[in-house]
Parts: C-alpha cells; structure tokens; sequence
C-alpha cells in the first residue's frame, strides 16, 4: 500500500490531505511550508524560499500555493459532485457504509473529531466529520484521513471565519479497489 500524503501549510493557504493507498506499503510525505514570513510584510520579493531544489520568489510562492490551493478546491468539488452523481451498489454500499464508519470511529478515539454520517454509492463514500474548533481539525488532520480501509483519501480543510467556532468537514473516500476485492 503507498501512501502519499501532502499537506499545504501558510498561514493563508488552507490544510489539504490526500492518501492514496496501494499495493506495496511505503508511505511517502510532502510538506511545503511557508518560512513563517508574516503575511504582512512589504518585503514580499526580497526574500526566496526552496520548494524542491529551486529557489523561488516569496510572491512567486505565495502564487504558487494560491495556484495549488484552487486546484485542490476544485478537484475537491468534482470528487463531492462525482459521489452526487454515482448509483448506489446496494450489494456493497451498506457493507462499506458501516466498514468504513467503524474505521472512523475507531479513528476518532485517537482524535478529537466525531463522525456526523458516511454513505457510500458504487466506488465511493463520504464522511461527515466535525471538531469542537478549526485548530482541533488542524491537529486531527492525518487521523482522519488515515482509517485503515484501502480507499484513496481527500480531506480540505478551508480555514474559517472564526477559528473557535465549531469546525465541520467531509472526507471523501474513493474505494474502488475495496470494492473491487469484496466482488
């Protein structure tokens, strides 16, 4: 099973996690994260960050983390409207339904995060998650993605308004292979 995980961190960007699982086990990590500059600055071309092995910009950084951040929203958003769109397996769906709830739960005692609902249709399930505040869900943000069923992963987490308040979010779980082995 590899696993990749990527998380954007700016303290404008939002938090974004994405799991792929699959056959071999390894698990690769990649954290891009801002110097810590304060969005405040007027020094915003003066300064170079390293993304890789190139030097870049403070600008051109920030637009590239605006650039990734609009692409994962969208990306996020097709995942929500393919689930809308997709039949229900009524053979497979319950049975993954309450599979993937009970990874949940049992992910959620190590978290600080509780389950509103899961569905899943054919090849996918989503999950409604909810925290007591957005920096809970910051913290909780790998034990939520990360359940134990052979699904490939999408969790956004947009930063709010106001921080404190309740957070919720939804997980999207793309199962084909569960699917696919439970046939």
């Amino acid at each position: 099973m590899t696993t990749s995980i990527r998380t954007i961190t700016a303290q404008s960007i939002p938090l974004v996690l994405t799991v792929f699982a699959g056959a071999l086990g390894s698990a690769t990590f990649e954290h891009f994260a801002h110097p810590g500059q304060s969005p405040h600055s007027n020094s915003q071309d003066s300064r170079t960050t390293s993304v890789g092995s190139a030097e870049v910009s403070d600008r051109d950084y920030q637009t590239r983390l605006a650039d990734t951040e609009r692409t994962r929203e969208l990306y996020h958003q097709q995942l929500l409207e393919k689930f809308a769109a997709e039949a229900v397996d009524s053979a497979w769906a319950p049975t993954a339904t309450e599979r993937i709830g009970v990874a949940l739960r049992s992910s959620a005692t190590r978290g600080s995060f509780s389950i509103d609902s899961v569905e899943c249709k054919k090849t996918m399930c989503i999950a409604a998650l909810n925290w007591t505040s957005y920096p809970a869900a910051q913290k909780d943000l790998r034990v939520a993605s990360q359940q134990g069923v052979p699904c490939a992963t999408e969790l956004r987490l947009p930063p709010p308004a106001d921080p404190e308040r309740p957070y919720s979010a939804t997980l999207v779980l793309e199962c084909g292979q569960m699917r696919a082995d439970a046939m």
